[in-house]
């Protein structure tokens, strides 16, 4: 069976099993009562049943992105080493592929790295499109046929980008992704406060003052590094193919490790996450003796922490087991919070906006004291990424083996701009 219908079914299995789920979930919450034990059990059923849909589709749909990503890049990449198909070549970005194709190869001996560039890549969000990665050439017009849009490849960096965006959740949101041809400090202003409310001035009277108050924050180039080993045979037999293999493999690796610092690093020898810069600031304190689970009205104030102008583009952030927890709650009037996506293309949402599940170790999952829930307008959190990633090759690390080794380097920084446009959830007290 394909996987896409296999992922068909999967959908639909899941939507029965959502329907099974609120059978059982809607009437206790209309009756304003708690479990029975024989339903507690029944919930956890049902809630680890719809968990399980929402790994085994996340995990095909990114089977599929990948099996189509790296299909499309060999049969566009092939292009590139044809001898007759050289002349096409003439994008630097191009050139740049049929590079890094020789030095994975090991063409050239004395080559021992490759500083592969990332400009022009960025994340779209369109529909039908969940998260799409586009890149732009210099040369050469994305979608217009006889302006070279025939010719245009999927790249290995589209790949391992778009793997790198899969594994992290800030990536997925809004967040402003600055891309720096050198590591140097980078200095950001901060919003520490906004102007005040302007007000009723008389006829030839001065004008109020009401200044905002701006900080600065520094943003450095941390770096964050993977070794992947693919045995000889593997590089003389598979050719374009192996270039997809790294880029899956490095993308997923170097995604969850910068993006677990960029929500929960400290600041010290690593990138200063969000949770960390956000602090109290806007916070929502969960009630106790619940497991940290936040209530409506909890959640309610999440949605409030943010100020009105923030909010039509603002995004949750969480881990599964939270949006697990997420399910169950209702409204006043007994209506799901929680709303899901039976297509592919969009997200589940939450109020009507959609969350981002973070799959690395950044998120708390919903517990007492933990810090669960990110929500707000991602755009004032800053990544900075300065430009490319390094890889080295060698073929003398692994030699008893007959390995060749490959390692990848990536250095960013993260901070958040203003602090207002972002509110966090935090469990109560066991």
């Amino acid at each position: 069976m394909a996987l896409e219908d296999t992922l068909e079914k999967l959908f639909e299995a899941r939507a029965t099993a959502v329907h099974g789920f609120r059978a059982l979930v809607d009437p206790i919450n209309e009756e304003g009562r708690s479990f029975t034990a024989e339903e507690r059990q029944e919930f956890e059923r049902r809630n680890a049943e719809l968990d399980e849909f929402d790994m085994r589709i996340r995990e095909t749909r990114k089977r599929i992105e990948s099996d189509k990503e790296v299909d499309e890049y060999r049969q566009s990449a092939e292009a590139y080493i044809r001898p007759e198909s050289r002349h096409q070549a003439s994008d630097p970005l191009a050139e740049q592929e049929k590079r890094f194709l020789s030095f994975v190869r090991g063409e050239d001996p004395n080559q021992r790295s490759f500083d592969l560039d990332l400009s022009g890549l960025e994340v779209r969000k369109e529909t039908g499109k969940r998260n799409k990665v586009v890149e732009s050439r210099s040369t050469l017009t994305e979608g217009v046929y006889a302006a070279g849009g025939a010719l245009l490849p999927v790249s290995f960096r589209s790949v391992l980008y778009q793997h790198l965006v899969q594994q992290s959740a800030v990536l997925q949101t809004r967040a402003t992704v600055l891309t720096t041809n050198s590591g140097e400090n980078l200095i950001i202003p901060k919003t520490t406060a906004h102007p005040g409310n302007g007000t009723i001035v008389s006829e030839g009277a001065a004008s109020g003052e009401t200044d905002p108050t701006f900080g600065a924050g520094t943003l450095s180039a941390y770096k964050y590094g993977n070794i992947v080993q693919v045995s000889t045979e593997m590089l003389t037999d598979s050719g374009v193919d192996l270039l997809g293999y790294l880029g899956v493999a490095m993308g997923r690796s170097l995604g969850i490790a910068a993006g677990g610092a960029w929500l929960r690093g400290t600041g010290s020898s690593q990138p200063t996450g969000l949770l960390v810069t956000q602090g109290t600031t806007n916070q929502i304190v969960g009630s106790t003796g619940v497991a940290g689970v936040p209530t409506y009205a909890q959640l309610v104030k999440l949605y409030d922490g943010i100020i009105a102008p923030y909010q039509p583009q603002a995004e949750f952030v969480a881990t599964q087991k939270t949006i697990s927890a997420l399910r169950q709650i209702t409204d006043s009037y007994g209506r799901p919070l929680w709303v899901p996506s039976l297509t592919g293309d969009m997200p589940d949402t939450l109020f009507g906006h959609p969350f981002y599940i973070d799959s690395t170790i950044g998120m708390y999952d919903v517990a007492v004291n933990a810090t669960a829930i990110a929500w707000g307008d991602w755009s004032a959190f800053f990544v900075r990424m300065v430009n490319g990633i390094r890889f080295e090759r060698s073929n003398d690390y692994a030699f008893n083996t007959d390995m060749v080794t490959f390692r990848a380097y990536l250095r960013t920084d993260s901070i958040l701009a203003d602090k207002n446009a972002m509110s966090t959830y935090v469990g109560g007290t066991a």
